[in-house]
Parts: C-alpha cells; sequence; structure tokens
C-alpha cells in the first residue's frame, strides 16, 4: 500500500496548484500574442472544459468497476471480489501515471519554450506591470 501511495504522490505531485501558475502564463502569452486580454473567455472556457473531462473521469471508473463486479458495500458484510481490487488499483495508480506521462509529453513536445521565445515574453510582463502600476 505504501508503494501505491508513493506512486500516487509522485505522479499527481504538483498538479493542485501548478495549474494556476499555467494559467496565468498563459494568459499573459495569448495578450503577448494577439493583443488582447481576454481572461474571461479563457477563465469560462478553462472551467467549462473542467466539468466535461470530470464527467467522463466519473462515469469511465464507474462503468469499469461495474463491469468488474462492484457489490455496494452498504453494510460492511460484503466482500469485493478480486478484480474490483484490480480495477482500483489499474484506476488509482497506472491511470494516474498514464494521463500524468500523457500531459506532461504534450507540454513538452506541443508547447516548446526556448529562450528565444521567452524574452519578448518577460520583456512584456515587465512592461504589462509597470503600465498597470501606474494606471491601477
Amino acid at each position: 500500500m505504501t508503494i501505491q501511495v508513493a506512486w500516487y504522490a509522485f505522479f499527481a505531485s504538483g498538479t493542485s496548484f501548478l495549474w494556476q501558475v499555467v494559467r496565468s502564463d498563459s494568459l499573459d502569452y495569448a495578450q503577448l500574442r494577439t493583443g488582447l486580454r481576454e481572461e474571461g473567455q479563457y477563465l469560462q472556457f478553462w472551467m467549462l472544459t473542467q466539468r466535461f473531462i470530470g464527467i467522463f473521469g466519473s462515469a469511465i471508473p464507474f462503468a469499469l468497476l461495474g463491469q468488474a463486479g462492484y457489490v455496494p458495500n452498504t453494510s460492511g458484510d460484503a466482500p469485493q471480489n478480486e478484480d474490483v481490487g484490480r480495477v482500483i488499483g489499474l484506476l488509482v495508480n497506472v491511470m494516474q501515471a498514464v494521463v500524468s506521462l500523457l500531459g506532461l509529453a504534450m507540454a513538452f513536445f506541443l508547447y516548446p519554450m526556448r529562450e528565444k521565445q521567452c524574452v519578448p515574453h518577460r520583456q512584456h510582463v515587465r512592461l504589462g506591470g509597470a503600465i498597470m502600476a501606474t494606471t491601477g
């Protein structure tokens, strides 16, 4: 059990707070690329996307558990079969690692930030911070 918890913690580390950093960087980068500041549209899209993903994130595990023979344990006397234990282990450990590695690969290959791309972004953020400090 300790190995499973360590495995989950390794692949889930940072996911609870890193998305906020990525969100603000994405908004700044979009403003740099388009010249428009559209936080409302981006935030609404992200919230809606999270809700749609949550539908599949709940329905697929429940369907897999139902196929494995999960029995709701209301009285505490109904033991689960071995297939249910394997499906839970697969969902908690392996799927978490696969999805995290897939996200890491997508971020690495589809969102390449090299030094020459970061310089104008850093200058833009510094300039925007200076403008907001003087006007706000």
